[in-house]
Formats: C-alpha cells, structure tokens, sequence
C-alpha cells in the first residue's frame, strides 16, 4: 500500500541538508531536553502533591530542610485559589518541598498545629513549624492576590529563597528580571 502525502526518501534527505532546517530543529530538540530535564527534576523533588496520611506529611516536614504546607479542603473556593498560586510558585522553587494536605485526612495535625481556619500554609524549616498564612490575611484579604505576592510574602517567611537563587542553584544561570509567571 503506498501512502500519497508521505515524502519520498530523498525529498527527507533533501530536507536533512538544508543548514537552516537542521539548525531550527536542533534548537528545538535542545529546548525539548532542557524542558524535559527541569520537569524530571520537578517531579523528582516531589512537585507539589497532596500527601494523605499524617505520617507522610510529618517524614516529609521533618526530613526536608525548608517545606511549604498547604492544608486545604476541597470545597472552599479559596483553598483552590491557594492551590492554583502555590503549583506555579513550586515549579519556580525547587529548593522547598510543597506539599498539600486535605485537612480531614490529618486530623491529629489540624489539632495539634491549631489549624482553625482554611486556607492554612504553614512553612517548615529543619523540620519545625516556623510561620504560617492564615486565609488571605496577609495577602491583601482578596481573593485576586497576584501569585507575586504570595511568592513575596513565601520569602518574607523565609520558606523559600528568591526567585533567581533557586533557579540558578538548580538550573544554572538566569536573567534576574525573568519569571514563568506575570501575575
């Protein structure tokens, strides 16, 4: 069976000998790889996921050096809202583990960290409870907080360190004035 819109063996040769073509496709294949890299590095240090037992959330609090804590519920819209903020930041901050954890599932820790009001973030540092976000306090008390100011506010707390220092301990070399988001 021959296929019509399939190229013939030396039209794909012709192609290969264009510099302009292969240069565009090796910039391609590169920034593919550099993409990839980051996102096994991402998913290697845990991304940010939702824990649901007590004991993972207290192996992964007290092993890791800096950890963010987002204790939400599912059905209160600013627990989602947190959650949308908290994803973009962990994937600029691989140095801190982000984690969420569903407060019906830890309740000895919802008691024990005196979790009264949701969204609750609470930074961990050397495995100790250090500060922590109650609601949208500290956040303008709105609920169009820009992720800039949650990331601020995350570096005020010492839960992260700046933007470029964590990107060039895990990525090399940044321009200081980037950033994956612009909100």
């Amino acid at each position: 069976m021959e296929m019509e819109d399939s190229p013939s063996d030396s039209e794909l040769l012709e192609g290969l000998e264009d510099d302009d073509y292969r240069e565009q496709r090796i910039r391609e294949i590169q920034s593919d790889i550099t993409r990839r890299q980051i996102n096994a590095e991402f998913v290697s240090r845990g991304g940010y996921r939702e824990y649901t037992s007590e004991k993972e959330v207290m192996d992964v609090g007290l092993k890791e050096a800096k950890a963010v804590v987002h204790f939400f519920h599912p059905r209160f819209k600013r627990c989602e809202i947190m959650d949308t903020h908290l994803e973009l930041i962990a994937h600029q901050h691989l140095g801190t583990k982000f984690l969420k954890v569903h407060v019906e599932n830890v309740p000895f820790l919802v008691e024990k960290l005196r979790i009264k009001v949701l969204p609750c973030v609470i930074t961990f540092r050397q495995g100790v409870a250090r500060d922590r976000l109650v609601g949208f306090e500290d956040l303008g008390k709105s609920d169009e907080f820009t992720t800039k100011m949650l990331e601020n506010r995350l570096f005020e707390m010492g839960a992260i360190t700046s933007f470029d220092q964590d990107k060039d301990a895990n990525h090399g070399n940044h321009s200081s004035d980037t950033s994956d988001y612009d909100d």
